[in-house]
């Protein structure tokens, strides 16, 4: 109406015929700028300006105002573009945020961003039609209308439950256009089409956008994400406490979320919201994808568990064990094996065939770690070391990097330095012992505490008789662990082992090694480390010098020290092996003096052997003169023994061409060796000297 006059112009760069009406006034003029499928207009400040598409187009006075005709009457618009306007205008637009400060916006209030319900567009029974409509406008459309049409198809997608259509269409619109990729509306798209698909770490990098942050409803889909990722801690710290807006959500996409943070809550032990969150899908659990359902009674389970329901969670658990989907029925059999091994309804072994099972059940993220975490545990509780470390070793390569994983390997740490604790490591088999130094060897802590470790270690192999394991492992300690007076220290116990393996040679490398050590250390030190044990050097020694036939050394060691019951021994051994009868006769008679020994009582049997013993040296020896005097002195004494017939034997003068050699007399008795108490004594050595020094330590620390 208010129209005046009619007039046609054609467009000098077009050529386009335009028709223009003037107005009476400047008020007069359209509201907007249509494009209809048989004409067009053309922005005016007053008045109208259109352009025909069809030839006979026309415009005449009326008694209104002006009306545009055509005969059989204008094609305003086609159904596929009604429909397409329809789409866009139901899935277009976000609430303007309101709040400048992201504090001020309370959790589930203030601006939306996703508006599921109407992006669903009748749901999955349209999809297909809607989905058609729109993509068949977008070759027409310039870029701007290309990108609105993909991000419109984008929402039908997500909504219905099509994330990775979603991300797709997504993906196309930033091709199309880059700069819509910095869009906030734009991130939060595919941010939850991440999340829903399952890329949790893609999606994590745009709902962590600050842009987002006024929209309170990004909460839910950060710590769903984040219970993706498997960062419950920090999941669970970002979960709002209302979700009225996550329950207007339509079912497909509440689902998994509410799922998800059902697990958040009782992970961190908040049954209440979980109880809460469960009861919202509880009435249509009936309807839910078999994955969901599953989950739920999972979720279930392990609520009731936390509430006290024992009987219950086992009944939601056996029943999910038993059904069709893979993960919740690792997932089940995981916490059902626990639940009952805790409450003795199933032995360890069960537990462990159980846990053995689901091994290969489920695989590749942190159920898998669970799973290998518990049966770890369970190895290691019933000290079936050797595999619980090696089940927790291939745990740690699953969740390499993760909190998991670095939890699991505290774990290993903790319970490897602890069998190496020296009560502990007592319990433990040798050939355990060292079989899980040698596999596990990079879990030994550095420094003092892993020498330690491996002292005690080689001080178990040496009470199992494992002398040269023992003593390889001290050795590599002296060649390239220790300094200084420690060095001397475990070089003089490695002389002691190499010689109770009768091995003189390493004895006397390891002395060597030793008192070259206590050569370079101060002038003081060395000589306190000398009187402690400069004796016990010389004694090794020279036993090594008479292993190795160097008798002559020995002895001279020997005759430099100051004689005492040990020395004494060890002079009887050395002559006696070498057939030297005089030397080792005199050290015998040192030895029976030593013994104060009183003819009115019984004697003990290391003092009938001393006796005996000298008889033999004596007789070899030739001495009959001492001889007698010696069976004068002792025979009653000796008739009161087990070595009274010997003792008469070799003592007895009429006999003496009965015992000619050496060998004729060993067919009587057995080698003598009374060293043999000394080195044995060192098969303790290495305990007492730990436990004195944790006594020490104790003391210190008192």
């Amino acid at each position: 109406t208010g129209m005046a006059k009619v007039m046609r112009i054609k467009d000098p760069v077009y050529m386009d015929q335009i028709i223009a009406v003037s107005a009476e006034d400047y008020s007069t003029h359209p509201a907007g700028v249509y494009d209809y499928p048989e004409l067009r207009t053309l922005p005016s400040a007053a008045g109208i300006a259109l352009i025909p598409k069809a030839d006979n187009l026309s415009i005449a006075r009326v008694q209104d105002g002006m009306a545009v005709r055509r005969p059989g009457g204008l094609v305003l618009s086609r159904d596929r573009d009604v429909k397409a306007i329809e789409l866009r205008e139901n899935t277009s637009g976000i609430d303007a945020p309101q709040a400048q400060n992201k504090k001020e916006v309370a959790i589930d209030t203030g601006p939306k961003i996703y508006s599921f319900k109407s992006w669903e567009m009748g749901g999955l029974k349209a999809l297909e039609e809607n989905t058609t409509i729109l993509m068949s406008g977008i070759p027409t459309k310039d870029r701007n209308g290309q990108v609105e049409d993909l991000l419109t198809l984008s929402k039908l997608a997500l909504s219905n439950d099509r994330s990775y259509e979603a991300l797709g269409y997504l993906r196309v619109a930033a091709d199309t256009l880059p700069a819509i990729a910095d869009n906030p509306q734009y991130k939060a798209l595919r941010g939850a089409a991440n999340a829903l698909a399952g890329r949790y770490e893609d999606a994590i990098e745009d709902l962590v956008e600050d842009a987002l942050d006024p929209f309170g409803e990004i909460a839910y889909w950060k710590s769903y994400t984040l219970a993706g990722l498997e960062d419950w801690q920090q999941a669970a710290s970002v979960m709002p406490k209302n979700f009225n807006t996550l329950f207007n959500y339509p079912d497909q996409i509440q689902e998994p979320v509410v799922l998800g943070l059902t697990e958040v809550a009782l992970r961190s032990g908040d049954t209440e919201t979980a109880q809460g969150l469960l009861g919202v899908l509880e009435q249509g659990k009936d309807e839910m994808p078999p994955e969901h359902l599953a989950a739920w009674k999972y979720l279930m389970g392990e609520t009731l568990r936390q509430l006290g329901n024992v009987d219950q969670a086992e009944e939601y658990w056996t029943k999910l064990v038993d059904g069709p989907d893979d993960l919740y029925r690792a997932k089940a059999g995981l916490s059902l094996t626990r639940l009952q091994q805790e409450n003795n309804k199933i032995t360890a072994e069960e537990a462990i065939d159980r846990l053995e099972g689901l091994r290969y059940a489920w695989r590749g993220d942190e159920l898998e770690t669970l799973i290998n975490f518990r049966l770890g545990k369970i190895y290691m509780d019933h000290e079936k070391y050797a595999k619980g470390l090696t089940v927790l070793r291939n745990t740690v390569s699953l969740a390499d990097g993760s909190h998991m994983g670095q939890e699991v390997a505290d774990y290993m740490k903790d319970n490897y330095r602890g069998l190496f604790d020296e009560e502990k490591l007592n319990s433990v088999s040798p050939l355990d012992a060292v079989t899980i130094f040698e596999e596990f060897k990079e879990l030994t802590p550095a420094g003092e505490e892993g020498d330690q470790f491996v002292q005690r270690l080689a001080e178990r192999l040496v009470d199992a008789d494992l002398l040269e394991r023992a003593a390889d492992l001290l050795d590599h300690q002296t060649k390239h662990r220790l300094e200084g007076e420690d060095k001397a220290r475990i070089a003089i116990r490695l002389g002691a082992i190499r010689l109770l393996d009768n091995k003189p040679e390493g004895a006397l490398r390891a002395l060597d090694v030793a008192e070259e050590e206590m050569s370079a250390l101060p002038e003081e030190q060395a000589q306190a480390l000398r009187d402690e044990k400069g004796r016990d050097i010389n004694l090794l020694r020279a036993r090594a010098l008479s292993k190795m036939k160097r008798v002559d050394e020995a002895l001279r060691i020997l005759d430099d020290m100051p004689r005492d019951a040990i020395v004494t021994r060890l002079v009887a051994d050395i002559a006696w092996a070498d057939q030297r009868w005089n030397v080792a006769a005199d050290a015998f008679q040192d030895l029976v003096l030593a013994e104060d020994i009183s003819l009115t009582r019984p004697l003990t049997a290391y003092q009938s052997d001393l006796i005996l013993n000298r008889a033999i040296a004596l007789n070899l020896s030739g001495n009959r003169v001492a001889l007698a005097n010696l069976r004068e002195r002792f025979s009653d004494s000796m008739k009161q023994t087990e070595r009274a017939q010997l003792f008469d034997v070799v003592s007895r003068p009429r006999q003496l061409g009965l015992i000619g050699s050496r060998e004729s007399v060993m067919s009587l008795i057995s080698e003598v060796d009374l060293f043999k108490d000394f080195l044995e004594s060192y098969r303790s050595l290495g305990r007492e000297a730990d436990k004195a020094e944790t006594q020490k330590d104790t003391q210190t620390d008192g």
